[in-house]
């Protein structure tokens, strides 16, 4: 299981309220703290293995593979900075909302591979941490939103 936890301050500032219209910016910073057990994962395949309701004993080799975090614990992950601005009137609603984001505590696994056959058992352990992990970057990105309302 895990736990996330992410506090923020932020504040709507109002502007510019004629004829039924409407503008907004709500400035924010929120920090994503975090468990990372969601990572861990423990995969069992048998590969040529008999199926159906009375499967027999595998035939071919049968493989394992672990998962397992490196870092483990609660972790600040990101914090992102937001200014998103928005325009209202009776029937329309129009959003702009850039966001840039700080990544923090990459995270780091380590998978073990056990091969089992009929002439022995074989185990490698591999560095598993995706390259976006193990190359954190600052990101800036941006949505923008139309609404009619009738």
């Amino acid at each position: 299981s895990d736990i996330q936890f992410t506090p923020g301050l932020e504040k709507t500032i109002y502007f510019g309220n004629a004829d039924n219209s409407s503008w907004s910016i709500n400035p924010y910073l929120y920090c994503n703290f975090s468990t990372v057990n969601y990572y861990e994962s423990n995969v069992t395949r048998r590969l040529n293995g008999p199926r159906g309701p009375r499967a027999a004993q595998a035939i071919g080799p049968q493989i394992t593979s672990t998962t397992v975090v490196q870092n483990k614990g609660f972790k600040l992950l990101n914090t992102d900075f937001s200014m998103p601005l928005s325009y209202e009137n009776t029937h329309w609603l129009a959003t702009f909302t850039p966001t840039y984001s700080i990544p923090f505590n990459k995270i780091e696994t380590i998978s073990t591979n056990t091969i089992t056959s009929a002439t022995g058992t074989t185990t490698n352990k591999v560095n598993s941490t995706p390259y976006s992990e193990l190359h954190l970057n600052n990101q800036f990105y941006f949505q923008i939103g139309v609404t009619y309302k009738f």
